[in-house]
């Protein structure tokens, strides 16, 4: 596979572009993608358009693949757009946190707002008992930051990252 590293910037030109109908000069769409993360997260609006434009491309038969490297981190909505490509790679030291999602304009943490965070999860293949496990430790709960490396994800089936880098 061709690597091709996007940044955030030309994933949302891409969204923007589809979404206008103009892409006469877009050519990207075609080529196999790697995205490579090391994000503390965002806004969850901003990240679940990124989502379904990684989504929507993979639909129309581009492969688009996920990574997060040694001493880096993928941490709240990152873990989301992480889910979107396939496969997700990881090295076995890299950090992934989920936590409940805050209001951008409140901070404040909203029940449906964690209900649809989790549903979303579960919908991009995260394991339901991983999910169960992160609820019993209040990782959705606000109080906490629910921390794991891609090793310990494999090690819990959580179904996030499917191949851990070797070489590591």
């Amino acid at each position: 596979m061709n690597r091709l590293s996007l940044t955030i910037l030309a994933a949302v030109a891409a969204f923007t572009m589809a979404a206008s109908g103009d892409t006469s000069n877009f050519r990207l769409e075609t080529r196999p993608a790697v995205i490579e993360l090391n994000s503390p997260g965002g806004f969850t609006d901003a990240g679940y358009t990124l989502i379904e434009t990684i989504l929507h491309q993979r639909r129309r038969g581009r492969p688009i693949a996920t990574v997060v490297h040694d001493n880096s981190a993928c941490s709240s909505m990152c873990v989301g757009i992480y889910m979107a490509g396939y496969p997700r790679y990881a090295d076995p030291s890299a950090q992934f946190m989920v936590h409940a999602p805050r209001g951008a304009k409140t901070g404040q943490i909203r029940v449906r707002a964690t209900t649809e965070m989790i549903g979303r999860l579960a919908s991009l293949g995260v394991s339901a008992r991983w999910l169960d496990h992160v609820r019993r430790s209040d990782g959705f709960s606000g109080r906490v930051d629910f921390r794991q490396s891609a090793r310990e994800l494999v090690s819990a089936g959580a179904n996030i990252v499917t191949s851990l880098l070797s070489g590591s």
